[in-house]
């Protein structure tokens, strides 16, 4: 080492390693010499972005200028992987995640549209230390062949929003935006899940955005005074893919409602709710939707038992006609709950048994499907066995819910069956609600894991439903209470999804996963994806190939990080 001038350069010489923060300089000699902008370096050199004797990723450089702090400034760059020169450019500044700067490349092959390449800006909006960050990364790319893709991301400590249009022959819009802030006097919450345009479902988009059937956006400041809850705000609603400009259904909503507990024995609640739209040719419709619900808990000797009662009434006035639904009625539940613990310095685990029968009845009265109004009476007579294994008090325990019984109506009575299960645990997770009705059978949502998400693990997904949807196998999933005005499927048929990961190494990563249409036999969608990091993480290196139904060839993107979080 040489120490030139008033100790403001040093000139160092024979294998020359030089840590700043998270980058090493190597070289054979090097002169360091204090600026007012930071630290020059004069090479020739090489820099890495780890400590490892030999890193995947260098950088050759003739000069180097070291800021506060954490930037480094090249002249000169040779970026080298594995040793061999691949990208030049004159210059190349690398920013810390606090300051301004580029994002890493993205690239890849989009279906029709061909080749893309893209990048951004790293906009920090807040320090990383402070307590609440705000970052804004603003990307644009483009397609070979004639195109733009341009977007941004807004996170903070309480939201996130996403906002993209892309543009190929035609174009389309996709916002992805929720989040919520704490006011004065109460809450403000929104949601918006957008996607618009003559492109929309055919475009770059994720399936779950392509297949969805409507558009939505809700902003809701909420306010709230010992048993008071009430709520104002905007609610938006439209057919997904229309045209970027059409405004679909909007207008303002509120809400009001109130309850309280019943001295420790049971509760009582009603919540209001009304809503307006207007559509851009002024045509007006308002909606209406009040619920109300009483219940009070006993435990008669060894027994527990529990008497509610609802109502529920909806009301929509439009310009050509005026629809409302009532229903009414309550439910008495008895049952015997058993639980045998087994408490020790090696076992810690507990039983639950509960046998259990319920009796419903409701009345209602409906002309959303028609122009007269039809009443209607069903009632139901369930025995059921509710049966939890697993560790008290904690969410990985097993549960299964069996129901049998009778549905009655006015006119016929009919046989139905409910099976439920669920299950959180490192291993296992389970959730499976199925109704079987007599000729029909109806699977809400059957999920699987299998496996560590950490390590490894297998996703099943199966849904679906045979013929029509009947309203009467709800009351045996404890939702006949709930207001539903459309089904749950568009249609009947089955879906059967499988997805994995695998991560066998802390350094490597790979999934892939299919969706099938079981009616049709048609593939709905499949991908595969592959990412490496390296151990000491100065690279990050991502890779997904992917295909769907509405678009013509497969999807395949990769991104390369050179200073991955």
């Amino acid at each position: 080492m040489t120490i030139e001038g008033p100790l403001s350069t040093l000139t160092l010489c024979d294998s020359v390693e030089v840590a700043v923060h998270r980058y090493r300089l190597t070289a054979d000699k090097l002169t360091l010499r204090r600026t007012p902008g930071g630290v020059f370096v004069q090479g020739p050199g090489l820099v890495a972005f780890c400590p490892c004797a030999e890193s995947p990723v260098t950088v050759a450089f003739t000069e180097a200028t070291v800021a506060p702090p954490t930037d480094l400034l090249i002249k000169n760059a040779v970026v080298r992987a594995a040793g061999v020169p691949v990208f030049y450019t004159p210059i190349l500044w690398l920013r810390s995640p606090n300051r301004l700067g580029v994002l890493s490349p993205h690239f890849g092959w989009r279906a029709s549209e061909g080749m893309w390449i893209g990048s951004g800006i790293h906009v920090p909006l807040q320090r990383a230390e402070q307590s609440n960050p705000w970052v804004l990364d603003v990307n644009a790319g483009g397609y070979l062949r004639g195109g733009l893709d341009l977007g941004g991301q807004l996170t903070t400590s309480r939201s996130t929003t996403q906002v993209r249009w892309d543009r190929f022959n035609s174009s389309f819009v996709e916002v992805d935006s929720h989040g919520s802030a704490v006011l004065p006097h109460g809450a403000f919450d929104w949601s918006a899940d957008l996607l618009r345009g003559p492109r929309a479902r055919i475009g770059f988009v994720s399936p779950e955005a392509a297949t969805q059937q409507s558009d939505r956006a809700r902003s809701e400041f909420i306010f709230s005074d010992a048993n008071v809850l009430g709520g104002v705000g905007l609610r938006m609603d439209a057919w997904r893919a229309t045209a970027i400009d059409s405004v679909g259904l909007m207008g303002p909503q509120m809400r009001i409602g109130a309850g309280g507990s019943l001295g420790g024995i049971g509760h009582v609640e009603s919540v209001t709710s009304i809503a307006s739209w207007s559509t851009s040719n002024q045509n007006s419709s308002m909606l209406l939707v009040h619920g109300g619900d009483f219940s009070v808990d006993a435990r008669p000797s060894i027994f527990v038992g529990r008497v509610s009662a609802h109502e529920r009434f909806a009301y929509v006035s439009t310009q050509t006609e005026k629809l409302r639904a009532a229903l009414t009625g309550g439910e008495a539940r008895l049952s015997l709950p058993l639980v045998k613990n087994w408490d020790s310095s090696i076992l810690h685990f507990s039983h639950w048994v509960e046998p259990f029968t319920q009796v419903t009845a409701s009345s209602g009265l409906n002309n959303f499907d028609g122009t007269s109004a039809g009443t209607s009476r069903i009632g139901t007579l369930q025995f059921g066995l509710l049966n939890i294994v697993g560790r008290p008090s904690s969410d990985t325990a097993y549960s299964v819910e069996l129901r049998a019984g009778l549905v009655s109506t006015k006119s016929e009575q009919t046989a139905a069956s409910a099976f439920r299960s669920r299950a959180s645990g490192k291993w296992l997770g389970i959730g499976s609600d199925i109704v079987w009705e007599e000729h029909r059978n109806w699977v809400s949502s059957s999920r699987l894991r299998i496996g560590n998400p950490g390590t490894a693990d297998l996703r099943l997904r199966i849904e679906g439903r045979t013929g029509a949807e009947s309203g009467r196998a709800r009351w045996f999933t404890d939702e006949g209470w709930v207001s539903r005005y459309s089904p749950r499927l568009a249609r009947g048929g089955w879906t059967s999804v499988a997805e994995s990961t695998a991560a066998p190494t802390d350094w490597l990563a790979v999934s892939g996963g299919m969706g099938v249409d079981l009616n049709a036999q048609t593939v709905l969608y499949d991908f595969a994806g592959v990412a490496y990091r390296h151990p000491c993480g100065c690279l990050a290196i991502s890779t997904m190939a992917s295909e769907r139904l509405g678009r013509s060839g497969w999807d395949a993107w990769g991104v390369v990080d050179l200073m991955p979080q």
